[in-house]
C-alpha cells in the first residue's frame, strides 16, 4: 500500500506534536506533572515555547490528534484500504471510539489551560499578569 499524501501530512503533524510536547516538558522540568499542581517553590516558566503561548503542550496535543485523524480517517489510509470497516460491530466501534478520542483530546486541550490559568493567576500573582500582557494568546499564536 503506497503512503498517500494525506497520511504522510498526518504523521508529520502528530511527529511535531510529540516533539512540541516533550520539548514542553523538557522546559518545564522539575514543574511538569499530569495533575493540575502548584507547588511551594513554583516559579512561573516564560522560556522556550512558553515565550510564544502560553500552553504548549496543548498545542502539540491539539496537532497530534489532527494528524491521527488524518492519518487514520483519509481515503488510502489503512483503516480504510483494508476492508475491516466493511464488519458493522468494527466500523461502530472504531468510529465511535475515534470519535470519543478526538473530542476528549480537543475538549482538553482548549478547557484545560483556562483551568490552569487561573491557578496561576492566583498562585502567582502580578508575575503572571504580567507573562499573560507578554504571551497573550493560550494556544495559537494570533488566534487563541
Amino acid at each position: 500500500m503506497p503512503i498517500t499524501p494525506a497520511f504522510l501530512v498526518g504523521s508529520i503533524a502528530v511527529a511535531i506534536g510529540g516533539v512540541l510536547r516533550l520539548y514542553c516538558i523538557s522546559t518545564l522540568g522539575k514543574f511538569w506533572s499530569f495533575q493540575l499542581s502548584v507547588r511551594k517553590e513554583h516559579r512561573l516558566v516564560t522560556s522556550g515555547p512558553y515565550s510564544v503561548v502560553r500552553h504548549p503542550s496543548y498545542t502539540g496535543l491539539l496537532l497530534q490528534s489532527a494528524g491521527f485523524a488524518v492519518m487514520h480517517g483519509s481515503q488510502g489510509s489503512w483503516m480504510r484500504q483494508s476492508g475491516i470497516l466493511q464488519v458493522p460491530f468494527i466500523k461502530v466501534l472504531t468510529v465511535t471510539s475515534f470519535f470519543v478520542f478526538i473530542t476528549l483530546a480537543t475538549w482538553g486541550s482548549i478547557s484545560r489551560p483556562a483551568v490552569e490559568d487561573e491557578m496561576l493567576r492566583r498562585a502567582l500573582g502580578e508575575e503572571w499578569e504580567n507573562w499573560a500582557k507578554e504571551v497573550r494568546y493560550r494556544l495559537i499564536p494570533g488566534v487563541y
